[in-house]
């Protein structure tokens, strides 16, 4: 399985990151389940977008605030134990 990330380049501060979801390939909860880190921090754990969402096809969104200190602000994706970790989109808004 395999992990993927991105790297933003941001002014220092504070940021309110959304992390969009939708299940649009796999049938039922458990089939697909990935950690999310920001900046080295745990957001979520064995995240399975079907469970949350409550079916496929459905949005969900995840939103975090996260102080940036480095000028980048880094969002890892890495596979916890069935199938490979998914994003939609990505909303990065300064606070």
């Amino acid at each position: 399985m395999t992990s993927f990330g991105y790297d933003f380049p941001v002014p220092n501060g504070a940021y309110r990151v959304t992390l969009k979801f939708a299940e649009t390939y796999l049938t039922g909860p458990g089939q697909r389940l990935f950690d999310v880190t920001l900046n080295q921090q745990a957001k979520l754990t064995a995240f399975d977008i079907f469970k949350t969402a409550g079916g496929a096809n459905i949005a969900t969104d995840q939103t975090f605030d996260i102080d940036v200190t480095s000028g980048t602000l880094t969002i890892r994706f890495d596979p916890a134990g069935a199938d490979y970790p998914k994003v939609d989109a990505i909303e990065i808004i300064a606070k």
